[in-house]
């Protein structure tokens, strides 16, 4: 099987990155969390949207082709 040397290449790093953290995603998690933090940047997390419960789901429908309408005989 062909191996792309780029997704290899990002296999390679991943591994490294976890490695250093010995593999633990919390430690990982803060180090990125820390470097957000660090950056200056402000990062903005919406609410979720949910559905009105009270209202009904909109539903398909296929509406019949023109084009190929049946020639009765």
């Amino acid at each position: 099987m062909w191996e792309d040397p780029i997704i290899k290449e990002l296999h390679a790093m991943r591994a490294a990155h976890a490695e250093q953290f010995k593999y633990d995603i919390d430690a990982m998690f803060q180090e990125l969390h820390e470097k957000e933090r660090q950056s200056g940047v402000h990062y903005v997390s919406y609410a979720p949207k949910h559905l009105n419960s009270g209202k009904k789901a909109a539903t398909r429908r296929r509406l019949p082709n023109k084009k190929h309408k049946k020639v009765l005989a």
